[in-house]
């Protein structure tokens, strides 16, 4: 009877497992993707002077490619941009948000998981450190 138990419970405990590793996977490719899109849409090849602005279009490529490297599929669709310049510096960088969902593959089940990632860089004037005087 001991045995029983100790097999039922070190099956539950490597159910339980392999649920939270899936979880835990699709949680960090979300966080990872998040820091990608933090370089990315900062530009700061351009903020230099090194290579000219990214189109719209080549932005959402480059965002398609991050994501696909965190195992993520995404669409043109499912990401928005907004194009910041600041003309007395040429600074450039975008606003990005993806909107996806993210599935996983239990035996019986499939559970969707739905993020919302937005980017927003800051804008010069919100450049600051520690908490603004009133």
């Amino acid at each position: 009877m001991k045995k029983l138990v100790l097999i039922a419970g070190l099956a539950i405990l490597a159910i339980a497992v392999v649920v939270g590793w899936q979880f835990a996977v699709i949680y960090v490719n979300n966080v990872e993707l998040h820091d990608d899109l933090k370089d990315a849409s900062a530009q700061n090849g351009v903020n230099i002077g090194l290579n000219a602005p990214k189109s719209e279009d080549e932005m959402r490529k480059e965002v398609i490619a991050t994501a696909a490297e965190h195992g993520l599929r995404l669409q043109p669709d499912q990401i928005t941009l907004k194009k910041y310049t600041e003309p007395s510096t040429a600074r450039v960088w975008y606003d990005i948000t993806v909107d996806y969902t993210a599935s996983i593959n239990l035996l019986v089940y499939s559970y969707k998981l739905h993020f919302v990632q937005s980017n927003k860089s800051p804008t010069p004037l919100q450049l600051h450190v520690g908490p603004q005087s009133q």
